[in-house]
């Protein structure tokens, strides 16, 4: 059951306590309700009054109409937006302070304009420009030239991401764009161009002919990756989609992923050369190659410093389908050459055999290169050809786990007598008496692999164009890594490709 107070009777109502207050006269309920409908009316009428009066007041003197059958905006509305232009205003000016250039420098005589918006300042804040051929000869990173120079590639365009990296006698150039420059950005040597920079990324590029390429420059975290996208199909208006660098304009993709059956072939292949195959033959060339360089491959591992002058070693792969190419390699060397240093990786018995018989020194290893068939290769990059090129990745990989550099070369590669220097004195810097000055750069020493220019200038050559039949690398940590990291790829890849 509902409970109510007790003494119900007890308990003042508001109007009764109000009256013993004083609040209201003294007469009855009836006479007081009157009252309190004249006072509530009275003050809605005043509110009501003010109201309009100080609407009409604010509409005379701020006359904002909107869109919309011109319909005044309230004044609540108008003084937040007055409020936020003022402050928007405020925050611009002072980022103009706080800019390297003053702010008269902005506009002359509208002459001049900012280079870059405020909006991309976080990483475009001034451009150069500066030739291309010294820029390439002070940062050489082993790009090829190009096989057909081209008036219209003869600057590099420099973009500075902050203003700490700009040089400070050519700011205003850098930052503002002029009418007596038509606009372009200032063309400085690369010593002045750099001199602020403490970090430089450098981006080649080339646009096929037959696509329309546009690149994006976005902020963001730091990558050196590009990302790639293409219109697929043949409608010119699909979508742009994420592709990777070996896809075409054609739809054919260069680099597909080795499938199930290859890779699994490959942790086989992986299985047999890390268990069996490297240790065997590391054991084995131990005493062949001391033999040859006349040092212990033991002082040479010990050995850390990857600036340390190391003995090298000529490696050749052969199987008996290219033994006339070796015969004919020995044959032209005659006796103006030392083959003393040349070892070859022979990938069956018989070409073991003769390539003993022509005086050099040769290895074979069953379980290397078991696989390998011995005939010749029908065309380039058949099966037979790839499991050869499988052979040529493990033959630099055994002899870098000993210590020593390397010279590589195919079999149909052959040295002119003529020119009277031995091909591994190229590859040491003053090594040898008789080196023409030309041949290699006072920087060639930075470089861990030198590679012979293939002439090629498609995806599947960029962005070095190097050749894998004669290339010099220096034994360290990198290389080892990196051909490591052959081995354990190059099987699935390479019969994929």
């Amino acid at each position: 059951m509902p409970s109510f107070p007790r003494n119900r009777r007890q308990q003042p109502s508001l109007l009764s306590s109000q009256h013993a207050r004083g609040g209201f006269p003294n007469s009855s309920k009836q006479a007081r309700l009157p009252w309190f409908i004249w006072t509530v009316f009275l003050v809605a009428i005043a509110f009501y009054t003010g109201l309009i009066l100080g609407t009409s007041s604010a509409m005379s003197q701020h006359p904002l109409q909107s869109n919309n059958n011109n319909i005044p905006k309230s004044p609540s509305e108008e003084g937040i937006q007055m409020e936020i232009e003022r402050r928007v205003q405020e925050e611009l000016t002072k980022r103009n302070q706080q800019s390297s250039l003053s702010s008269d420098t902005f506009t002359v005589s509208g002459k001049k304009q900012r280079r870059f918006p405020f909006e991309t300042e976080n990483f475009a804040v001034g451009a150069a420009l500066v030739d291309r051929q010294e820029f390439v000869s002070t940062f050489d990173t082993g790009g090829p030239p190009p096989l057909q120079p081209s008036g219209k590639n003869q600057q590099v365009y420099l973009l500075y991401q902050t203003a700490a990296s700009i040089p400070n006698k050519h700011k205003e150039a850098i930052q503002f764009a002029s009418s007596d420059s038509n606009g372009l950005p200032p063309v400085l040597d690369v010593p002045t161009a750099i001199s602020e920079c403490t970090s430089l990324n450098i981006i080649y590029t080339k646009p096929m002919s037959s696509l329309h390429q546009c690149v994006a420059i976005v902020g963001q975290y730091e990558s050196n990756h590009i990302l790639r996208y293409m219109r697929m199909g043949d409608k010119p208006k699909n979508p742009l989609e994420r592709v990777g660098r070996g896809m075409r304009p054609n739809g054919i993709n260069e680099f597909p992923p080795p499938n199930t059956k290859l890779q699994e072939h490959n942790w086989q292949q992986l299985v047999s050369y890390f268990t069996n195959g490297l240790p065997q033959a590391k054991e084995e060339l131990k005493p062949i190659v001391e033999r040859m360089t006349g040092v212990k491959t033991s002082s040479l591992l010990k050995n850390n410093d990857e600036n340390a002058s190391r003995p090298a070693i000529i490696a050749m792969v052969s199987n008996l389908g290219q033994a006339d190419l070796l015969t004919n390699f020995v044959c032209t060397a005659g006796d103006k050459m030392d083959l003393s240093r040349v070892l070859v990786f022979c990938t069956d018995e018989e070409t073991l055999h003769i390539a003993q018989g022509l005086g050099l020194n040769a290895y074979y290893n069953d379980v290397l290169f078991g696989e390998v068939a011995s005939r010749a290769a029908v065309a380039f990059g058949d099966q037979i050809f790839v499991s050869v090129m499988w052979a040529k990745v493990v033959a630099v990989h055994v002899l870098q786990q000993l210590g020593v550099d390397v010279l590589f070369q195919d079999a149909d590669v052959v040295w002119n007598p003529d020119m009277n220097v031995h091909p591994l004195d190229l590859f040491t810097i003053g090594g040898g008496a008789n080196i023409p000055e030309h041949v290699f750069t006072d920087n060639s020493s930075e470089f861990d692999i030198l590679l012979v220019d293939d002439g090629a200038r498609n995806v599947m050559f960029a962005p070095y164009a190097g050749n894998s039949g004669f290339y010099y690398v220096r034994t360290n940590d990198r290389t080892k890594w990196l051909f490591t990291s052959f081995i354990y790829i190059a099987g699935d890849l390479m019969y994929r490709v």
